[in-house]
């Protein structure tokens, strides 16, 4: 199957969701301290994602590419996020706002442009 020329399925994913995928690979990435499996691996990864989290869902071949492009992003530039959620196990709904609001994750306005 190739995931990234999926068929559309359902309903498309909102911002939360694509918020939760992204943040989630980059904190595997974080994690593996190792973005060059992924992003060999990438396709095998949001598959393996939407057949768990999200199987009822539909996703563009541009909004997966998105969603690869936001994780490897939260991965290079949301560093003291990620400490505080893989190694200090800080839930995300208890990190301050201050950081989440200087996080690629968080940032409303890039997410909103995968929707489109």
């Amino acid at each position: 199957m190739n995931f990234f020329s999926k068929s559309s399925k359902g309903s498309f994913l909102n911002i939360s969701e694509a918020r939760t995928i992204s943040f989630s690979i980059a904190a595997m990435i974080y994690k593996n301290d190792n973005p060059d499996f992924f992003l060999m691996n990438a396709e095998r990864f949001l598959e393996d994602i939407f057949k768990k989290k999200h199987p009822n869902n539909s996703i563009k071949p541009e909004q997966s590419k998105q969603l690869v492009k936001l994780a490897i992003t939260c991965f290079v530039e949301d560093k003291t996020l990620l400490d505080l959620f893989v190694n200090k196990k800080i839930p995300l709904s208890e990190i301050p706002s201050d950081i989440k609001s200087k996080s690629v994750a968080f940032n409303d306005e890039y997410l909103s442009s995968f929707l489109d």
